[in-house]
Formats: structure tokens, C-alpha cells, sequence
């Protein structure tokens, strides 16, 4: 009889086992869901299927490790904006420089710091005033320091 019971118990404890499993499972899948829900909005905002990666540049072709090679913040964002034909969008940077390890503290006050460094450099002038994205002036020439 008690051997029963032993075989039961350790039932029971598999079922609850799968059930945790289960719920577990159940959360990644609709974590998932929504995840291509978004990805399929942003998809759904792109016109005709194409993007224009001059007006739009959804990533630069850059990795951390790249970047980590750097001395500066400004070295840094020279070899962002070199990898973008010039251009450097603020919020693009701020991720690369956060990843790489260049700005520590509270990633909310890194978007007006490299605003402010782009804005007061006069290698960089604002492409449109208020968008967050400028390019290198014609003729500029990296720092030396």
C-alpha cells in the first residue's frame, strides 16, 4: 500500500511539473506573439515593402566591438557617422555607445548627451532642426588631440 502512495505522490509531483512547464511555455509563447506582432506594425508602416536607407536607417552596420577600438565618444561617433555615409541619427548612437560600454549612468540623459556633442561640434551640422540626426560639414576634418 505504501508503495502505492509513493507512486502516486511522485505522479503528482510530475503532473505539477509539466504544469509549471506548461504555464511557463504558455507565457514565452504569448511573450513571442506579441513580439511579431510588433515587428509585423512595423513592416506594415513601411510604404510599397522598400526602405529607403538614407531617409530611414533602421541600423548602421556597425558592432560594439568595432566601436569598443576607440578612444572618445567622439572617435566613436565619427565611426558611426563614417559607416552611415556621414550621417549620425542620436538615437541609432545612443544604443551603439550604451552597448559598447562608452556611457555609463541613466541611459534616459544619453540622448541629449550626444544631442549636445553633435550640436556643439562644428564638424556636425542638424540635417533638420529637431530631428535628432546630423551630418559631417563638407571639408571637415577629424580633431586632432
Amino acid at each position: 500500500m505504501t508503495s502505492q502512495n509513493a507512486t502516486l505522490n511522485d505522479v503528482r509531483t510530475i503532473l505539477a511539473q509539466k504544469r509549471s512547464e506548461k504555464a511557463t511555455l504558455e507565457t514565452k509563447l504569448s511573450n513571442l506573439a506579441e513580439d511579431i506582432g510588433a515587428i509585423e506594425r512595423v513592416l506594415s508602416m513601411v510604404p510599397n515593402g522598400t526602405m529607403d536607407s538614407k531617409a530611414l536607417s533602421p541600423t548602421v552596420q556597425m558592432t560594439t566591438s568595432e566601436l569598443r577600438t576607440k578612444r572618445t565618444q567622439k572617435d566613436a561617433l565619427d565611426s558611426i557617422a563614417d559607416k552611415d555615409g556621414g550621417r549620425i541619427k542620436v538615437g541609432i548612437a545612443k544604443q551603439l555607445l550604451i552597448e559598447a560600454g562608452f556611457v555609463k549612468g541613466n541611459p534616459k540623459n544619453v540622448y541629449g548627451h550626444i544631442y549636445n556633442l553633435l550640436k556643439n561640434d562644428n564638424r556636425y551640422e542638424p540635417v533638420r532642426k529637431g530631428t535628432g540626426e546630423f551630418r559631417k560639414r563638407q571639408g571637415s576634418l577629424p580633431l586632432q588631440g
